[in-house]
């Protein structure tokens, strides 16, 4: 799968598009999404708190979103930083286009050992990072938050297609950001169903293994990528 990302990036480059559509045109967005969302949190706690409803869900997602909102703002403290505006210079001057929504439901592996990538509905401008970064994601949501495996993905992407520093930093801050919040605060307290599913209560749970798994693993990618 990473391997195919890597060569669509490179397939993707030098694209003239006959008409521009200014939705799909995403180059130093990020920022701009992010905030939106982090109004979305910050409106969700304030509705949870405004209601007054105790019991069921109605606390740990309080938590949940609680962290969220500093999660938000430290991943936009860190998209001040120079990088950001390189990395969209450098990409957008390659012409290329991202799948934008690179997930397991979108890859195909057949038989023989071919890889077909569909979904490409939701194309768009923007720097190539927000797909690895994407996939990464929501690959360790699913598997848990193992910094050996991540970078053992992005040495692969690295070798087919080249990473410079600032696609690292990059990584990092698509790491930080919670990404996930709505699905929680919709599936478990807009629509007040229990949390059945022990996986998905450890996601939600801010004192969880898993949670206290990706607070370690953000930090030292961090590091790694030498944005502390």
């Amino acid at each position: 799968s990473i391997e195919a990302l890597a060569k669509f990036h490179i397939g993707a480059e030098g694209f003239h598009a006959n008409q521009e559509d200014e939705q799909r045109r995403l180059y130093g967005k990020w920022k701009h999404g992010f905030l939106q969302k982090l109004d979305e949190i910050e409106d969700a706690k304030t509705n949870i708190m405004a209601e007054g409803k105790v019991g069921g869900n109605t606390h740990l997602i309080l938590q949940y979103l609680t962290n969220s909102i500093i999660d938000a703002k430290s991943a936009l403290a860190l998209i001040e930083k120079p990088f950001y505006e390189r990395i969209n210079a450098r990409d957008e001057a390659k012409k290329g286009f991202i799948h934008h929504d690179y997930s397991f439901h979108n890859i195909l592996h057949t038989f023989d050992n071919q890889t077909f990538i569909g979904g490409l509905e939701k194309c768009a401008f923007d720097i190539r990072m927000h797909d690895l970064g994407h996939f990464i994601f929501r690959l360790m949501r699913r598997k848990g938050w193992d910094m050996e495996e991540v970078i053992n993905l992005i040495d692969y992407y690295n070798e087919i297609y080249k990473l410079e520093k600032q696609d690292y930093e990059a990584l990092a801050v698509y790491f930080a950001f919670p990404h996930d919040y709505k699905q929680f605060y919709r599936q478990y307290y807009a629509v007040d169903r229990d949390i059945a599913d022990l996986e998905e209560l450890e996601r939600i749970n801010v004192e969880s293994d898993y949670n206290q798994a990706r607070r370690s693993f953000i930090k030292e990618f961090m590091k790694y990528a030498d944005l502390l």
